[in-house]
């Protein structure tokens, strides 16, 4: 380690010296090797040290705010790993500062922008958050200032407009969420580069952008940016890169581009453009790079594929019609025009035999025809054809012997024909699955082919035996549906294979070999109707099995299974299990199917352990009784189908006629009645269903979404809608501190803090903690789930027509009011107000009910066991009202003895298990 105390020679590789008075005044070191370790506090002795550049030196550790003492005018520190907070000044000699790329925190200092001479300031790739101070306009003589990469939020400060010598101006990959790019960016007439991309940014794209005449690179690409592109767009005469990518960017493509004839790269693909790509855009001699994918776009002009400057030209996954372009550019690399509607011959693909420099050619999912022709093998630069989901026939024998194809994909057709002997050694990936290949898998095949790496021939007639497999680098292995027969080979020798399916294949086996649990790098493994009846010991071995899919076999034990704790997706469906209990232990378990198992009883409370799952498939089993009110518990459920067993919850059932919701999240319907023999259900128009809680009432159904619940403008600035499901962004809802909500089902991606909530006849999740202090919470007729701990101080939670709130963690109502409302509430039932899955106690708010009939008796009861608030109401006594009149003083005598007696134990944190009942009487 360098140490600037004694012994420093200006002679020291890296060192600046003045030649005058032979001080130090630079430390140059940047990409000179690796120091490794911290930043020596000595370098600040060096006083009159001006530049300092330590940049990718693997440096860790904070930086010594001694240094910045010193008058420095160039700071490099870049790509390392330094921490701390971001500096919060620099001496005002500073001109340029660069700590991109480390892992600074803390928010940007108004302070910092106080240095007047800052030339150049390069802050991105680090995890700074906060907003941009109001104040950086004082920065006038900025001419580079990149923020990307951060954890940014609120405006863009109009300051900004005074930056009138700024060239370079990157605030991408931030969150400034619910803005749109202000106007006053197109006062900022020097500007060369403009990156305002992955922001989430919203609106139109503003005119005065295009008053940037001088701008050279302009990347607006993933916001949710609307409206038409404008035809001003061609005054933007300098522009070299243009990305508009991921946008909901709709109408047609300008025509004015074909004044942007300096452009070389166009990024306009994930849009809703639409209409023919117009012909003008030939005339942009400059262009290299074409991306449209994912858009609407019917027609495209074929002078553009004539263009010789063009490398690349992705149009797939649009609406072209017609057949393949007859001509294409010399110097093109890359074609993709996957996803369209392009018929006829794929022999009409002659003229890409005369190119020179194609890499890759992708036709995949349109109508071609034909036999694949003989001149794509003998392209010497050509290492990926890919011509999936077409219509093509006749064999293939000329690519299995091209010494040129590295990756070749022809899925889905109707080819024929057999393996070769051996492949080629140039092949990496071969997949010719989904076609009529017939024959055996040759022995020799891979002898040459030493790096393949992906091997799919699924959905064939192969037969005969797997042969023996000596593949170090394959990792994706896919044979299923074929008519292989013996057994699993012994010799599996693919230490890298992640993904294996043997579905579908008869095996002469009972027993899932223990070869299979030597693939212990597998991810992802399909072991489907194979008629296995055990899984061998070492099955255990798969710790990194994520997916797992074992379904239609004749298993009866899966005790082994319960040791991959990584697994996200479980099929077993179609098996004769006894028992599922070892499931509990996959805690990450996402999907889970258990259909048609031949399971009976009542369905296992171990299955709701698994809270993080989203979907659960319990259908055609003989499940019956009650559904468990712990269902609640999985708050990420998604789709639920319970179908087709015969389960009740008292009058709330599952119908035995299937009935399809929306999106298919549930395949049966809930109804509600006032007998036991409920009626099948002819509509359903919701998305999604919540088992209700056993204490509700029967006349009183869950609040669930109604029709049309996605089309809300006020939700649409907060999320998105998913197949009728609100998902909403927590930091947007903590900007706004007020949420309101009616007839719809939300869910919360993270935590919310300090923000009123109010929810009519809804059903709201929020994934994370809800905190609060002076807050209100209103609840109408609706469900509140918190993933994780509700806290809520000085505030008011108010509950109306059999409204409740489910907590998994701890729930602290500290010097809060509870306010039930019992005007819309009935006699004889016993309604869960707020329920905790945590062991600790609630933390009792003051607790009031209000409008409560005169012929309805009710109390609050705080179970402890349990840890919940129940309201209990029953029919009063005759003449109860007058003796509650009479002794109302009484009454209120008994609730100030018993609130003392609660506050002594709280204050105690001794919370006796026998004390289930504190019942608080109204005064009426």
């Amino acid at each position: 380690m360098l140490s600037a105390t004694g012994g420093i020679t200006c002679a020291w590789p890296g060192l600046a010296c003045d030649t005058l008075n032979n001080h130090v005044n630079g430390l140059l070191m940047t990409n000179k090797g690796s120091w490794g370790g911290t930043i020596p506090e000595s370098l600040a002795s060096l006083s009159f040290l001006t530049f300092l550049q330590l940049g990718n030196m693997k440096l860790r550790g904070t930086v010594p705010a001694a240094l910045f003492e010193l008058p420095l005018v160039e700071l490099n520190l870049f790509d390392n790993s330094l921490s701390g907070d971001v500096v919060s000044r620099v001496p005002g000699t500073m001109m340029h500062l660069d700590l991109s790329g480390n892992s600074f925190t803390g928010s940007l200092s108004p302070f910092l922008f106080e240095a007047t001479n800052l030339t150049f300031l390069k802050l991105d790739d680090n995890e700074i958050t906060g907003t941009i101070p109001d104040n950086i306009g004082l920065s006038v003589n900025l001419r580079t200032l990149i923020l990307g990469g951060n954890f940014l939020s609120g405006v863009i400060p109009t300051s900004l407009v005074d930056l009138i010598q700024l060239k370079y101006l990157d605030l991408s990959s931030n969150m400034l969420y619910d803005n749109v790019i202000p106007t006053f960016i197109g006062q900022l007439y020097q500007l060369l580069q403009l990156d305002l991309s992955k922001n989430n940014l919203n609106g139109p794209i503003p005119e005065s952008i295009f008053y940037l005449t001088q701008l050279q690179y302009l990347f607006l690409g993933k916001n949710h940016l609307s409206g038409t592109i404008p035809e001003s767009i061609g005054q933007l005469s300098s522009l070299a890169f243009l990305d508009l990518s991921n946008n909901d960017l709709s109408g047609t493509i300008p025509t004015s581009f074909w004044s942007l004839s300096y452009l070389t790269s166009l990024w306009m693909n994930c849009n809703h453009l639409e209409g023919s790509i117009p012909s003008q855009i030939s005339s942009l001699t400059n262009l290299q790079n074409l991306f449209l994918y994912q858009n609407n776009i019917s027609g495209v002009a074929e002078e553009i594929f004539y263009l010789d400057s063009l490398r690349n030209i992705d149009i797939s996954e649009n609406s072209l019609t017609g057949t393949t372009p007859s001509i294409i550019g010399q110097n093109l690399t890359s074609l993709s025009l996957r996803g369209n509607l392009l018929n006829g011959s794929i022999s009409n693909l002659s003229s890409i035999s005369g190119t020179i420099k194609l890499y890759e050619l992708d036709y995949s999912s349109n109508q071609l025809t034909g036999t694949i022709p003989i001149f794509l093998s003998l392209m010497p630069t050509l290492k990926g054809l890919y011509l999936d989901f077409n219509n093509l026939s006749g064999d293939i024998v000329n690519i299995f012997s091209s010494f040129y194809l590295s990756y070749i994909s022809v899925m889905h057709n109707s080819l024929t024909g057999s393996l070769p002997e051996k492949l080629m050694a140039n092949v990496v990936d071969i997949n010719i699955a989904s076609n009529q290949f017939t024959g055996t898998i040759p022995t020799m095949l891979f002898d040459y082919c030493v790096n393949l790496s992906s091997f799919q021939i699924q959905d064939n007639h192969f037969n005969g035996t797997i042969p023996q497999l000596n593949l170090n680098f394959l990792t994706r292995l896919k044979l299923a549906a074929n008519d292989f027969t013996g057994t699993i080979p012994k010799v599996l020798n693919l230490p890298s294979l992640t993904e294996l399916d043997l579905s579908f294949i008869p095996f002469e086996q009972d027993t899932i070999p223990s070869q299979i649990g030597d693939l212990t790098s597998l991810i992802s493994l399909a072991l489907y109707s194979n008629n296995f009846k055990a899984i061998s010991p070492n099955f255990s071995q798969l710790s990194n099995l994520v997916n797992l899919d074992l379904a239609d076999n004749q298993l009866n034990n899966i005790s082994v299974i319960g040791t991959l704790t990584n697994l996200q997706t479980l099929d077993l469906s179609y098996n004769k299990l006894v028992s599922i209990s070892v499931l509990k232990n996959l805690v990450n378990l996402k999907e889970l199917y258990l259909k048609d198992m031949q399971l009976t009883g009542s369905i296992p409370t171990e299955l709701f352990l698994l809270t993080q799952l989203t979907l659960l498939d319990l259908s055609y089993n003989y499940f019956n009784g009650t559904i468990p009110t712990q269902l609640g518990y999985l708050s990420a459920l998604k789709y639920l189908d319970f179908s087709n067993n015969s389960l009740c919850n008292g009058c709330w059932q599952f119908s035995q006629d299937s009935c399809q919701l929306s999106n298919q999240f549930i395949s049966s319907c809930l109804c509600s009645c006032s007998t036991n023999n409920c009626p099948t259900p002819t509509n359903c128009p919701v998305a999604n269903i919540t088992v209700p809680s056993p204490n509700e009432h029967p006349s009183t159904p869950s609040p669930l979404p109604v029709p049309g619940a996605c089309f809300n403008p006020d939700l649409q600035l907060l999320g998105y809608c998913d197949n009728m499901i609100w998902i909403l962004n927590s930091t947007k809802i903590n900007n706004q501190k007020t949420l309101v909500v009616s007839n719809t089902q939300v869910i919360i991606d993270g935590n919310i803090s300090q923000v009123d909530l109010s929810f009519t006849s809804s059903t709201v999740s929020i994934k994370g903690d809800y905190v609060g202090k002076d807050s209100n919470i209103s609840l109408v007729n609706s469900l509140l789930f918190i993933q994780n701990n509700l806290k809520l101080n000085n505030g008011t939670i108010s509950l109306t027509f059999s409204s409740s709130i489910n907590v998994n963690g701890d729930v602290d109502l500290s010097n809060s009011n509870l306010l039930v409302d019992l005007n819309l509430f009935q006699n004889n039932q016993n309604v869960e107000l707020i329920h905790s899955n945590s062991s600790n106690p609630i933390f009792l708010p003051h607790i009031s009910l209000l409008n409560a009939p005169q012929d309805m008796c009710t109390s609050v009861t705080y179970k402890v066991a349990i840890q919940s608030v129940v309201l209990s109401s029953h029919e009063c006594p005759t003449n109860s009202i007058t003796l509650i009149a009479s002794i109302v003083g009484g009454i209120l005598g008994s609730i100030c003895i018993i609130l003392v007696v609660v506050y002594i134990i709280r204050r105690n944190s001794q919370y006796d298990k026998s004390f289930k009942n504190l019942q608080v009487q109204p005064a009426f």
